[in-house]
């Protein structure tokens, strides 16, 4: 009985783990896809760019069996739906500030490097 419940618990630490671990990856996909918009100077419908210009594009089948998971465009779905990245009609996206924290906005440092 001791037994299974040492292993219940590990069990359970061991997904904890693994949604915490996911759950970072994700914020630093989310400050990467921020970065991208800023280094690109894509806040703005004016500014807008392709998901091909920002680097973007969800890889293909072979590229996801032969990488790591890829969290960008995952990310990037998250920020269109906190209504930060917008898509015009003709399919660009751009960046909007006013819903980041002050933390994360463009700065001159994300926009130079």
């Amino acid at each position: 009985m001791e037994n299974i419940f040492f292993f219940v618990v590990l069990m359970l630490a061991a997904l904890a783990g693994v949604f915490f671990i996911q759950s970072l990856l994700v914020k630093r996909a989310i400050s990467q896809v921020i970065r991208i918009f800023c280094q690109h100077i894509a806040l703005g419908v004016r500014n807008a760019k392709t998901i091909e210009d920002l680097g973007l594009t969800p890889p293909n089948l072979i590229q996801r069996m032969t990488m790591l998971r890829d969290y960008k465009p995952y990310a990037l779905q998250i920020l269109q739906q906190a209504g930060v990245i917008h898509m015009t009609d003709d399919g660009k996206l751009y960046m909007t500030e006013e819903k980041l924290k002050e933390d994360m906005r463009c700065g001159m440092e994300w926009q130079q490097t």
